[in-house]
């Protein structure tokens, strides 16, 4: 019996190698696959070994027995775990080799974009800088590491940055948030831009903000250069129309002056001429009738392109009966019925105002005797402390709005620039089948009080 026991000693150590080869496996921060094998082959030959040595004994113990069996199904199962962690090496080299790229391919995009970009964190402190921004800030990409966003910000503008900052930090918002401020480059270089921060929360890091940095400038520039040339063309289109209105309002004294002076005298004279014809012609003195006739028609026509040049009652009644005349007038030429309400004797504009409102008025019916196709129209003109209203609604097919915007409508576009130069606003609608309905209003000049306000 004391030779059945001799070799049990051996199985003790050998007992150990298992948790020892298996140890670096586990505990390891990598795999080495390698090793691993070689390790399991040692085992498997040693196991093979104590079978054989098990194989010479006379009679083995059944724990022997049983103890190799285990072993044996133990290294079955650390070679099934080998092949399974050789898969996953290869599928986590994959999945390593892509992020690998898509971080590489990410650096490009981020050091190669257009636009500058920085990434801070949360108190605004620089961690990442591409080309762009360094080359917006004059400064070393790698300088600007550390540094608060808010130092490269112009003075009149970092406290609404900072507490913009704070707002962001205290949201969480995950949708981007746009606002305009100054840069300031090193050197003192400003540039107009437009910051687009958004709100990053990675799993395993603290949150960041990622900053979009586009730069306005040459867009503002150019902004602000159209509006002066608008605002010069402007000046030049209101000085082209007073000019126009002076010249209309000369051009009609003289026609009231010297063709009103001169036809009515022609008129007396002709008028004595006739009465000296002999009673025995009867065929001069309807000539004679014939010609005075002719002369009445010069003068009417002569008054109809003194009202179109410059309504004298303008100046003698004001606006508020000058549009009701016209109101009068148009429905008289037309056959639309035309009705005129308001609630002012005297306007709170001056004359220049006056006079735009009237061809805004005659401008309006116009419209509706060419386009509008309708049988009735209503004029209203309310005034308030503040504003001078005028509305103009009919029951015609009703303007689209193509018709509203379009862009080559000088009827419109006229409209529109009048009431710009009076600081006035205009809004223009169509309901089809319904009419178009306008209104215009101005600031008053002056506080006049309406005499009744509805």
């Amino acid at each position: 019996m004391t030779t059945a026991t001799e070799p049990q000693p051996s199985l003790g150590p050998t007992s150990h190698t298992l948790p020892q080869a298996t140890a670096p496996v586990a505990s390891g921060p990598t795999l080495n696959l390698r090793r691993f094998e070689r390790q399991i082959e040692a085992m498997r030959d040693r196991a093979a070994a104590l079978s054989q040595e098990a194989e010479g004994l006379p009679e083995p113990a059944p724990t022997l027995i049983n103890a190799l069996s285990d072993l044996a199904a133990t290294i079955e199962s650390l070679q099934i775990s080998h092949e399974e962690l050789a898969i996953q090496a290869e599928q986590l080299k994959i999945v390593s080799d892509h992020a690998e790229f898509e971080r590489l391919r990410y650096q490009d995009l981020f050091e190669g974009a257009p636009d500058a970009y920085v990434v801070t964190d949360t108190y605004g402190g620089i961690r990442e800088a591409n080309l762009a921004a360094a080359e917006l800030f004059n400064v070393a990409a790698n300088r600007l590491i550390g540094k608060p966003l808010a130092v490269y910000v112009a003075s009149g503008d970092r406290a609404t940055f900072l507490s913009w900052l704070i707002a962001q930090r205290k949201a969480h918002t995950p949708e981007p948030q746009q606002h305009e401020f100054v840069l300031v480059g090193r050197g003192g270089q400003e540039h107009q831009v437009e910051l687009t921060a958004t709100f990053l929360q990675p799993t395993d890091a603290a949150p960041m903000l990622r900053w979009l940095i586009h730069d306005i400038t040459a867009h503002k520039e150019t902004e602000h250069h159209l509006r002066a040339s608008h605002d010069q063309m402007a000046a030049f289109a209101a000085q082209v129309e007073k000019v126009r209105e002076e010249e209309r309002t000369r051009v009609a004294r003289e026609v009231h002056d010297d063709l009103g002076q001169a036809l009515t005298a022609l008129k007396i004279e002709v008028g004595l001429f006739g009465q000296s014809l002999p009673d025995e012609r009867p065929d001069l003195h309807e000539k004679m009738q014939s010609i005075l006739r002719q002369i009445d028609a010069t003068i009417f026509g002569m008054r109809s392109i003194m009202t179109n040049l410059r309504p004298p009652m303008l100046d003698d009644i004001g606006l508020v009966g000058t549009i009701e005349w016209q109101c009068h007038d148009f429905q008289t030429r037309t056959g639309i019925l035309c009705r005129f309400m308001s609630n002012a004797s005297q306007v709170c504009v001056g004359s220049d105002a006056s006079t735009a409102l009237f061809r805004l008025t005659q401008e309006l019916l116009t419209n509706v005797a060419r386009h509008a196709k309708a049988t009735r129209v209503t004029i209203k003109l309310v005034q308030t402390k503040r504003l001078l209203r005028l509305t103009a609604q009919d029951n015609g097919r009703g303007i689209t709005n193509d018709e509203i915007n379009n862009c080559h409508s000088s009827g419109l576009m006229g409209m529109r620039e009048r009431v710009r130069q009076l600081h006035g606003h205009i809004e223009i609608r169509g309901v089809l089948g319904k009419g178009t309905w306008v209104r215009v209003e101005v600031p008053c000049a002056n506080s006049i009080a309406p005499s009744d306000e509805r």
